[in-house]
């Protein structure tokens, strides 16, 4: 009798955009993995626990993994016993393993997606590649916020601001990864509520929040703010069948802009290769190679999300 296949899932909410399932089922397939990846709605913080709790008892046994999305990085990072050093220093878990022992193993994947994403935009758009001269504006604190500002650092730019609606939001923000910015050599700095402030000193500006996932959601910014913006916007979100609002906007206000889905690709790519490291899909560098190129066609060649 055939083994049943291995379970991986992605949990957030809202979480019926999620490309997830259609990237890493193509992803198993390329492999001939004996695995599956569905979504999952928690609708909470005690739901998501409780998915954590049923996933960990179920490890060795049929579940393998999850990926984890808006709201609940941080919650996972609270939750995984054990922690990559990516992961402690960011605060923040969008890749889980579940163990053999029903230990949970956290990982943030975000980071890289998001520098190596960002890096193919820039060279897209004939732009200068990130440097010690280079700034940036990371809108919003929460876990893809964390992964994001942690990358930017990593990079060693110039400077990061973090803003947020509530200026003690983005302050507890910089205190919790100011010792890794020096250790960088990178200014970290916050201020409030950015999107109604010049904009034009920055290289990258970049949307690390929730806003634009739900159809009736408020404009990120005002029409002047985007055209006073002289670098490139980086949205985080992504959206199904389009690209974003502030996307389009963007684009219509002559800044070059991106969304997420490249981003999405690249930190997905990275959890299947640590879930490889674990349950071993492929054991060659082609099989690899396939898993990595079935990722990308199905994501960016769904919709409209991807830029010219």
């Amino acid at each position: 009798m055939k083994n049943a296949p291995l379970k991986f899932f992605v949990l957030g909410t809202p979480i019926t955009h999620s490309l997830s399932p259609l990237m890493h089922n193509a992803a198993f397939e390329a492999a001939r993995a004996n695995a599956t990846f569905e979504a999952r709605d928690p609708r909470n913080v005690e739901g998501f626990l409780a998915l954590c709790d049923e996933f960990a008892s179920q490890a060795g046994a049929g579940v393998g993994g999850f990926c984890v999305t808006i709201p609940y990085k941080q919650e996972a990072f609270k939750r995984c016993e054990i922690l990559s050093p990516a992961a402690r220093v960011i605060g923040a878990v969008n890749t889980v393993t579940c163990q053999s022992d029903g230990l949970l193993k956290g990982d943030n994947t975000d980071a890289i997606g998001f520098v190596q994403s960002l890096a193919h935009e820039l060279g897209a758009h004939d732009l200068p590649a990130l440097s010690n001269h280079s700034t940036a504006l990371v809108v919003g604190t929460g876990g893809v916020a964390r992964a994001i500002a942690y990358a930017l650092i990593d990079s060693r730019i110039s400077s990061v601001t973090v803003s947020s609606r509530h200026l003690q939001s983005a302050q507890d923000f910089i205190a919790s990864l100011n010792e890794f910015a020096q250790t960088k050599g990178v200014n970290l700095c916050a201020c409030e509520d950015a999107t109604h402030n010049a904009v034009g000193e920055f290289d990258v500006v970049v949307n690390a929040t929730p806003l634009g996932l739900r159809d009736d959601d408020p404009a990120f910014a005002e029409a002047a703010w985007l055209k006073a913006a002289k670098g490139f916007v980086f949205d985080a979100v992504y959206r199904k069948e389009h690209a974003t609002r502030l996307v389009r906007e963007a684009r219509l206000s002559g800044v070059p802009a991106c969304d997420g889905r490249r981003m999405l690709v690249e930190q997905g790519i990275a959890a299947q290769n640590i879930w490889n490291e674990t349950f071993h899909f492929w054991d060659n560098e082609t099989i690899a190679a396939q898993v990595a190129r079935a990722m990308y066609e199905s994501v960016l060649t769904h919709g409209e999300g991807e830029s010219k």
